[in-house]
């Protein structure tokens, strides 16, 4: 399963996870600065990739997140250093993979700190 990660994280996560042999790629990468959450987060969903992003989904993009079965992973805290949410994403790789292949999308879940992954409400 490939994960995209959204502009407002670090592009060096994906780069860094990539080295890790990890299937993964920036939202920049895939389709530019700049483009908004609600025109490439579906285009996410329908090619079956999921999303880790910090960004707080408005209601028009959870609407449009669960009419293409759109996959988002969100980062629990906010304000992160590019080092902190690298920290958080690796400590969570696992659980993150593993909840990726068994839960039927659409969803968002909830990335903590401390604790287990939370489906949040869609």
């Amino acid at each position: 399963m490939r994960f995209v990660f959204d502009e407002c994280l670090s592009h060096r996560i994906p780069n860094a996870l990539g080295i890790m042999g990890k299937d993964v790629c920036s939202s920049i990468d895939e389709w530019g600065a700049g483009v908004k959450d609600i025109d490439w987060i579906p285009v996410a969903g329908k090619r079956g990739w999921s999303v880790i992003t910090s960004d707080r989904l408005k209601a028009h993009e959870r609407l449009a997140l669960r009419e293409n079965t759109g996959r988002v992973f969100l980062l629990g805290a906010r304000n992160l250093s590019a080092w902190e949410a690298f920290r958080l994403i690796v400590n969570k790789w696992d659980d993150i993979e593993k909840a990726a292949k068994k839960k039927r999308p659409p969803y968002i879940i909830r990335v903590p700190k401390r604790g287990k992954l939370q489906q949040v409400f869609l």
